[in-house]
C-alpha cells in the first residue's frame, strides 16, 4: 500500500517541486517585463518634455529673430532722421522718406 500512495504521491510532489524550482524563474521576468515596461514609460516621458522644449526654444528663437529684425529697422530710422535733423540745421534738401522731399530754406 505505501508503494500506491508514493506512485500517487510522485506526479503531485512532481509538480509541487517542479512550481517551487521554475517560480523563480517566473518572477524574475515578471520583473524584468514591469522594469523594462517602466523604463519604456520614461523613454516616452522623456522624448515628450524633448518636443515640448523644441517648441518653446523654436518659439523663443522666431521672436528673437523678430526683435533682431525690428532692432535693425529702428537703427536705420534713428540714421535717418539723425541725417535729416543734420540736414534741417544746414537748410538743405532732405529726404523724409523715399517719396516724400522736403526743401528747407534757412
Amino acid at each position: 500500500m505505501s508503494k500506491i500512495t508514493n506512485d500517487r504521491l510522485n506526479p503531485v510532489w512532481y509538480r509541487m517541486l517542479y512550481s517551487c524550482t521554475h517560480m523563480p524563474t517566473v518572477v524574475v521576468k515578471g520583473l524584468k517585463l514591469v522594469v523594462v515596461q517602466t523604463k519604456e514609460d520614461e523613454v516616452s516621458q522623456l522624448k515628450q518634455e524633448v518636443q515640448k522644449v523644441n517648441k518653446l526654444r523654436e518659439g523663443i528663437q522666431r521672436k528673437l529673430r523678430d526683435v533682431e529684425n525690428h532692432k535693425l529697422e529702428v537703427e536705420q530710422q534713428r540714421e535717418m532722421l539723425r541725417t535729416q535733423v543734420i540736414a534741417m540745421e544746414r537748410g538743405q534738401l532732405i529726404r523724409l522718406s523715399k517719396s516724400f522731399v522736403l526743401f528747407v530754406m534757412i
